[in-house]
Order: structure tokens, then C-alpha cells, then sequence
């Protein structure tokens, strides 16, 4: 089941199967071997890290921000620490 992007209800499948799937193909389409060591996991790493990455589509701004940063603030690096 694919994403709906710009909504705030996610489908992502949570076991990554399309997307591994689609990893799949694109790695073997470059000629490599996926059998190979340290390549076997690469689709659902990559897949993985995607919905990591736009995990922030699915959310909205109240859930995606938790400390409030004025524009003064933030050009003086205040509130920006991890």
C-alpha cells in the first residue's frame, strides 16, 4: 500500500514490503549482485530510512514541532540545541 502524501493519515505499510520490493528492482537494475555481503538487508535499510525521512509528511505541524522558536531567537541560535 503506497503513502498519501500531504495527509495526515499515513498508509505506509508497516513492514516496508512495496517499497523493499521497489529498492529491490532499482539495486538489481545497476547490475549488482544482492546475495552479495553487506548488501543482503539494503532494501529494507533504504526503505527504512525513507519513511524516516518523510515521515513529516504524515504528521501536522503540531505533532512535527515541539518547542516553539521565534525568528529572533533562531538567528541567535537560541532554542536550536539537540
Amino acid at each position: 500500500m503506497a503513502a498519501k502524501l500531504m495527509s495526515n493519515t499515513p498508509t505506509i505499510a508497516s513492514n516496508y514490503q512495496e517499497s523493499v520490493e521497489s529498492y529491490r528492482q532499482l539495486i538489481l537494475s545497476t547490475g549488482e549482485d544482492l546475495q552479495r555481503p553487506g548488501l543482503e538487508e539494503t532494501p529494507m535499510r533504504a526503505a527504512k530510512a525513507f519513511a524516516h525521512l518523510t515521515q513529516g509528511y504524515h504528521q501536522s505541524l503540531d505533532e512535527s514541532s515541539t518547542t516553539p522558536v521565534s525568528i529572533e531567537q533562531s538567528r541567535a541560535g537560541i532554542g536550536t540545541e539537540y
